[in-house]
């Protein structure tokens, strides 16, 4: 086998993790969903709005991370276009999809964000990292507060971590890497004081 085709087949096996692991929220999202859906039929209450809408929003999401991962594995596409988001809708409607992970933990979140706060940024991949950082803190918080902040440019996750020794991240942190490399973003993992701090350097936007 030759080198291209090496590179290739790594490429292939390399997005089929990722999608494996990035689809497994938005899955979760649509389960939860038809739980209730099931859950209010069986009670007699047709009112399925919400949990609907939930499926509507992880289907496109999924839609957005196969065109991203699909993006990622390929080494000759341009940047994608840049679109402008409202940064704590943003955050919030990813903290809404992985609120499942913490529902029988004690943890709470703070979002420290001004309200108004806009980017131009590559939108689905935003997203992709932001779930990443956000599900990796719920999954490896026990008890404690996961605080996201935006500050001078720098969106930061941090949360408590019971083990010094580990980060919590597994493929997470490849796929934001990855991502990162791609879109000349700087993300930066740091531990100290009983806490990880996972930090992500974004072009800043002044409107317009």
């Amino acid at each position: 086998m030759c080198i291209r085709d090496r590179q290739y087949h790594e490429r292939e096996r390399q997005f089929l993790r990722q999608a494996s692991h990035e689809l497994r929220t938005p899955i979760a999202v649509i389960r939860s969903a038809l739980d209730v859906v099931d859950q209010r039929r069986r009670a007699g209450n047709l009112d399925f709005e919400r949990p609907l809408l939930d499926i509507e929003r992880a289907e496109n999401d999924m839609r957005s991370l196969v065109e991203a991962l699909l993006w990622l594995a390929r080494a000759d596409t341009g940047p994608p276009e840049k679109v402008r988001i409202d940064l704590v809708q943003e955050v919030a409607s990813v903290l809404d999809d992985n609120r499942h992970l913490v529902a029988d933990k004690a943890v709470c979140h703070s979002l420290q964000i001004a309200e108004g706060t806009q980017l131009r940024i590559e939108q689905p991949y935003f997203r992709i990292v932001m779930n990443n950082l956000i599900r990796n803190a719920f999954e490896h918080t026990d008890a404690g507060d996961v605080v996201i902040t935006y500050q001078q440019s720098c969106l930061s996750v941090s949360n408590p971590i019971a083990d010094a020794d580990s980060t919590g991240f597994g493929i997470g942190v490849t796929v934001i890497e990855a991502i990162a490399e791609k879109l000349g973003w700087e993300f930066t993992l740091d531990i100290s004081q009983g806490r990880i701090q996972a930090c992500l350097k974004l072009p800043a936007y002044s409107g317009g």
